[in-house]
């Protein structure tokens, strides 16, 4: 299979970063914060599980970006994986010690019907981010977390053969991956799938997609000139719109999002860059997303019997805040230090190729 030359990321700004980016994926954070908290209270809820599908483009589009001339360049994709896989364990750790804190306090309900044994097998299995096959849902502990094992998976395909495609083979993938993701998008939960085992299927078409229509938009755009512009502020808000509203019927509405809106959204974003002052802000902002991911879900499960009562704003309001100064604690104190511990392991792990296999992308999500 011939493979179209890798290109080396081309650096802007200061460190690289797409800033306009990193503010999209703050944004899709706090949505699906949001979506959880209004289920956690029993609320109708936004759409926002989509936010989902924008960050497994988002995933894409960097991943192609830093890693595709360095595996033409020799490194693994079991070296690689084990990168990813130090990227996500310890804040995914954390929200699932945040999970089993949840079920000892609470009680959860994707556990009330399992027997001992079968619960201390999913905690097992939960605690090395495999999925349980004693719930109906892959992650009853931390259900957001059936994404980032979707992600890895992905992750290792990509690194096992995505990112060798010429770009007609990978818009095939895409198509192919967009028929499975029409046909599995059904009711009652629509494109809300991919945490549920009888959805695995779904998942996979999501997951897929989106990753591959990431990839696609970095090749297409990733190296092109940015312009410093006031629309790097306005470009992320525009993921509003079809998370918080939706109109006419929910299939055609969710799929016309993640297949035609989001993309054409984030291949805007990747076109203009914040001004100079409102950089380094958009730049934490998406940092901070991966931490508030990795918790919200078992934090809002802790808060409930708390915010549960008080007007939704207010709930919203303190909800928020709070996670947001967990994150920022956790990513602080726990993921850097467990990240630099990661970092000299893989080292003394692949000494040869340290430089290749240590460096953790500032664009990572």
């Amino acid at each position: 299979m011939q493979v179209s030359p890798p290109k080396r990321p081309a650096n802007r700004g200061t460190d690289g970063r797409f800033a306009t980016l990193d503010g999209l994926r703050g944004i899709a954070a706090l949505l699906v914060a949001a979506f959880h908290l209004q289920q956690s209270l029993g609320l109708a809820a936004i759409n926002g599980y989509l936010s989902v599908d924008l960050f497994f483009a988002l995933s894409g589009f960097v991943l192609a970006r830093v890693y595709s001339a360095r595996f033409a360049e020799g490194l693994g994709p079991m070296q690689f994986t084990l990168s990813r896989f130090a990227r996500f364990y310890p804040l995914y750790f954390l929200g699932f010690l945040l999970g089993v804190a949840a079920l000892l306090l609470r009680g959860l309900s994707g556990l009330s019907s399992m027997t001992s044994g079968d619960t201390a097998a999913t905690i097992l299995l939960g605690g090395l981010l495999l999925p349980t096959p004693f719930s109906e849902t892959l992650f009853p502990l931390n259900p957001a977390a059936w994404s980032l094992f979707f992600e890895l998976a992905v992750n290792l395909l990509f690194a096992a053969w995505l990112w060798r495609l010429r770009d007609r083979s990978l818009l095939l993938v895409i198509v192919i991956a967009m028929i499975a993701l029409v046909a599995t998008t059904t009711e009652p939960f629509y494109m809300n799938m991919g945490w549920r085992w009888d959805e695995f299927t779904g998942g996979c078409a999501r997951t897929l997609f989106s990753f591959s229509v990431g990839m696609f938009i970095c090749r297409v755009f990733g190296a092109r000139p940015r312009r410093a512009s006031p629309l790097a502020l306005i470009l992320p808000l525009l993921a509003l719109p079809p998370i918080i509203w939706g109109i006419g019927d929910p299939k055609i509405w969710t799929l016309t999002a993640v297949v035609i809106f989001f993309p054409l959204l984030v291949a805007l974003c990747t076109l203009v860059e914040p001004p100079s002052w409102a950089r380094n802000a958009l730049c934490a902002f998406g940092a901070l997303s991966f931490p508030l991911y990795a918790i919200h879900w078992p934090l809002a499960a802790l808060m409930q019997p708390w915010l549960k009562g008080m007007a939704f704003s207010t709930a919203l309001a303190l909800f928020l805040i709070s996670a947001m100064i967990l994150a920022y604690a956790a990513q602080r104190l726990i993921d850097e230090p467990a990240q630099d511990l990661l970092r000299r392991w893989l080292h003394g792990l692949h000494r040869p190729r340290a430089r290749i296999v240590t460096t953790i992308s500032p664009l990572a999500p």
